[in-house]
């Protein structure tokens, strides 16, 4: 569970640096498991 967490943060920073990207649709867990993360 650990590793899926790191692996989604991880695409989300990488996917953050591209220049042209739809938008992002993130979800009320997917916001908490980023909390968890950084906070």
């Amino acid at each position: 569970m650990y590793q899926l967490m790191v692996n989604k943060l991880a695409w989300l920073i990488a996917y953050s640096f591209q220049l042209k990207k739809p938008s992002v649709k993130m979800t009320r867990l997917d916001k908490q498991v980023l909390m968890q993360i950084l906070g």
